[in-house]
């Protein structure tokens, strides 16, 4: 059951030196890192699992869509946890109403923000509606969240740590070629390949190996936990 594999993912050993991640679905992925826990894009995944939510400091949303942002799921885990939440402008909208000011921000594409020893700027996406791509530094660790976004430019970026990159269904405008394109821009130590059928990311795992080949890659199934030392 998930549930457990969301307990499992708090009681596992990290060192200074690791990093955690749990993988649900879509673009859903929970984070641990040193002393943070950041989860994003649940939409209603986690709902069998509230309770095994021990800590969580960090939640982003990409977008609005169904597969990504569940307003009922996200009360669910604010009020177990208190997290701060970074939201796209149509996502903080729909939260407003109902959340305290201190605890929800508005992820406006092109600006940046700064929390404790977290450094976030927002990037503008290119979907069939607004979207928010997500870069965190977190001391010397950088971690990128593409969302079910296609292709933009991500030099700015260059070596990052860990990449988080969807590879296409059901997404209409994320493809391989296009994660493919965010890695290299990116040139990250780690991939996990998301949002996407099997198909498309077996295209990608090819096109990863043929152009990418000192990255390692992950294409993890709902549930699994992947452990990576930076």
């Amino acid at each position: 059951m998930f549930k457990d594999r969301v307990e499992e993912f708090y009681k596992t050993d990290l060192k200074e030196n690791e990093l955690l991640v749990l993988y649900a679905k879509c673009s859903a992925a929970l984070i641990r890192l040193r002393d943070k826990v950041i989860l994003f894009d649940p939409s209603n995944y986690f709902d069998e699992a509230i309770d095994q939510l021990e800590s969580l400091n960090f939640l982003f949303y990409t977008h609005d869509h169904y597969d990504h942002f569940n307003l009922d799921s996200t009360l669910k885990i604010y009020n177990r946890t208190t997290c701060i939440i970074f939201a796209e402008p149509k996502v903080h909208g729909a939260l407003e109403e109902y959340l305290p000011g201190r605890s929800l921000v508005r992820a406006k594409a092109g600006l940046k923000a700064r929390v404790e020893d977290i450094t976030m700027s927002f990037i503008e996406g290119k979907h069939v509606g607004p979207i928010v791509l997500y870069y965190l530094k977190i001391g010397d660790v950088s971690i990128f969240h593409g969302g079910d976004s296609a292709y933009v430019p991500l030099e700015a970026f260059k070596n990052t740590t860990l990449a988080l990159l969807p590879t296409g269904y059901p997404s209409p405008t994320a493809s391989p070629k296009d994660a493919l394109k965010m890695a290299t821009d990116l040139n990250p130590r780690y991939i996990i390949a998301f949002h996407g059928s099997d198909s498309d990311h077996e295209e990608f795992k090819r096109l990863v190996e043929e152009n990418l080949p000192e990255a390692k890659l992950f294409i993890p199934r709902p549930g699994d936990i992947i452990k990576v030392k930076l």
